[in-house]
């Protein structure tokens, strides 16, 4: 009998981790997908986010855990939604400042920005726009690193601080165009010529 209860929890155990690792992977799966198209197609990114039980949420292993929360929270800002909590990025931002992702670790602080930005605070919003740039020597996202630039810039201005705003809005200029982003050069010309404007040097640029 007690040998026929060890081979029955042998068997248990085994069939627990049979189930679980197939379970994980498809979480990946998922994830990966999702990012992949985060950037053009936002809702069928988040489409693919919500094959994910909701209440299996917090119970994914750490690291899956923060790629959803870095996910859900980027196409909320992608699909031009409101923030009302920072909790969900709060997960990814703490959990990629340990870690050696710098890409990701970037869009974290960034997404932290915004979130605050829309929350009405900031200057908490400006230190995690700065806390993001941190990583732009080590990666090659130059449309992310523009629109970060872009948004120091912009925040900049708001507080009247002109003279820190605007080399900003020109090294932002600079990433979109290496990233051949126009409507990024754009959208960053245009907020050069309103700050000009805005403090009556409308022939300025240099």
């Amino acid at each position: 009998m007690k040998s026929y209860k060890v081979l029955l929890y042998i068997l248990l155990v085994a069939s627990t981790l049979m189930c679980s690792k197939p379970q994980n992977s498809a979480v990946q799966f998922i994830l990966t997908e999702a990012e992949a198209i985060l950037e053009t197609h936002p809702d069928s990114a988040l489409l693919k986010l919500n094959t994910i039980p909701l209440h299996t949420i917090n119970e994914l292993p750490e690291a899956d855990h923060a790629h959803y929360c870095l996910l859900f929270t980027s196409e909320t800002d992608k699909s031009y939604g409101t923030h009302t909590s920072d909790s969900l990025i709060s997960i990814a931002a703490h959990y990629y400042d340990k870690q050696d992702y710098p890409r990701r670790k970037m869009q974290a602080w960034y997404t932290m920005g915004r979130v605050n930005q829309d929350l009405g605070d900031a200057l908490r919003a400006q230190k995690y726009y700065l806390k993001a740039l941190e990583e732009k020597e080590l990666i090659t996202a130059f449309q992310l690193i523009g629109t970060i630039q872009n948004n120091i810039g912009m925040l900049y201005i708001h507080q009247d601080v002109c003279e820190k705003g605007i080399p900003y809005l020109k090294d932002a200029v600079r990433s979109f165009e290496i990233s051949t982003d126009t409507s990024g050069v754009s959208f960053a010309l245009r907020d050069i010529g309103r700050a000009f404007s805005a403090f009556n040097q409308q022939d300025s640029w240099i």
